[in-house]
């Protein structure tokens, strides 16, 4: 699988299974950046001002490449977070935060 964003359409989310070349688009999603899908498929966490002024951290549960819940916020923090990346194992997350 593949996850990217799209200037194309401002703020989309793209879900792309490779070997169909099916596109799933994640709905409810306002400015979001640099998506990172969990090594074992289950999970894509993202980097959105969804929740207010600021970027945090969400994380979208996948069942079979499609959302299966509501996101879950990971971080609310007073600066950005950019540039999520799952640990090998999918147990942790690093990512950077932006201070201005």
């Amino acid at each position: 699988r593949l996850a990217y964003a799209t200037e194309t359409e401002p703020g989309m989310l793209v879900l792309r299974d490779i070997a169909t070349g099916k596109d799933t688009k994640l709905p409810g999603i306002r400015d979001n950046c640099i998506p990172a899908i969990a090594p074992d498929g289950s999970k894509v966490v993202y980097a959105s001002d969804r929740g207010g002024a600021n970027r945090d951290l969400w994380l979208q549960h996948l069942d079979h490449g499609l959302p299966s819940c509501q996101p879950q916020r990971l971080t609310e923090d007073t600066v950005s977070a950019s540039c999520p990346a799952f640990s090998p194992d999918g147990t942790w997350i690093a990512y950077y935060r932006i201070i201005d």
